[in-house]
């Protein structure tokens, strides 16, 4: 089954964690280019990294656990290996060359990840997820991370977008 099957007028899951997935990718790229920038960027991106790991494993690494996936158990594990490392960055100097490695490491662990969840983990929800669910997976990620981030300036990609109402 493919994503335009399940497409509803907010469109699917899969393709907002797509993008999702290329703007996050993109905006520690953009970190790592410029020497690990202010740590107030740093801070800012880890708090939408976390925001979007937090919004997968809550909706669709949940169901898919629900339904005997072992895939998510993957998952999880690489979104604690990258929390790990967030977490560790913390504690580098800017502008040291320990910093510069530890982001390159974080980046290279995140599109891992990414590549992972594209290929299997998008995979195994197509074969185990009603269309209607996958549909619906979109509106509650929106509103979970909404919720999540009202106090935030600068909420990720997926808080930005408003679900479409028929």
């Amino acid at each position: 089954m493919d994503s335009a099957s399940v497409s509803s007028g907010s469109g699917d899951i899969f393709e907002h964690l797509h993008r999702d997935h290329e703007y996050l990718a993109k905006r520690l790229h953009q970190l790592i280019a410029t020497a690990g920038a202010s740590d107030g960027e740093f801070d800012e991106l880890k708090a939408e990294i976390e925001g979007h790991l937090g919004a997968e494993e809550e909706m669709l690494y949940a169901r898919l656990e629900e339904r005997g996936m072992t895939v998510a158990a993957e998952g999880r594990r690489q979104h604690a290996a990258i929390g790990t490392l967030l977490g560790a960055i913390n504690g580098v100097p800017r502008g040291t060359v320990r910093r510069a490695a530890a982001l390159r490491e974080l980046e290279a662990t995140v599109r891992r990840h990414f590549a992972y969840e594209e290929s299997t983990v998008f995979a195994a929800a197509r074969r185990v997820l009603a269309p209607a669910e996958i549909s619906d997976l979109v509106s509650r990620v929106v509103v979970s991370e909404t919720d999540k981030k009202a106090s935030a300036a600068e909420p990720h990609m997926l808080a930005k977008e408003e679900p479409h109402r028929s």
